[in-house]
């Protein structure tokens, strides 16, 4: 999945980071043997997480995102990462 190259430099950060979570690849983080090998096929074939790393404020926005999800979702996002 790639987001147009002009669409991708005026998107707020916010939608960026919910187009990374709607991204079918950022899903399936379970079928990787590694973090690495996820985050380097992730890297290299969605230009939307090259763009968010590139943004100033994707740290302020990913925090604000996490602390707005309700609870129950959190603790199961959470939970997948633990198993």
């Amino acid at each position: 999945m790639q987001i147009p190259e002009d669409e991708l430099l005026t998107m707020p950060t916010e939608k960026l980071i919910q187009a990374y979570i709607d991204c079918a690849f950022a899903r399936n983080f379970f079928l990787h043997s590694s973090i690495e090998t996820y985050y380097n096929e992730l890297y290299n074939s969605f230009n939307g997480v090259r763009e968010l790393l590139k943004r100033e404020d994707a740290f302020e926005e990913i925090i604000k995102f996490y602390s707005s999800m309700d609870s129950q979702d959190r603790d199961f996002k959470s939970s997948l990462l633990n198993t």
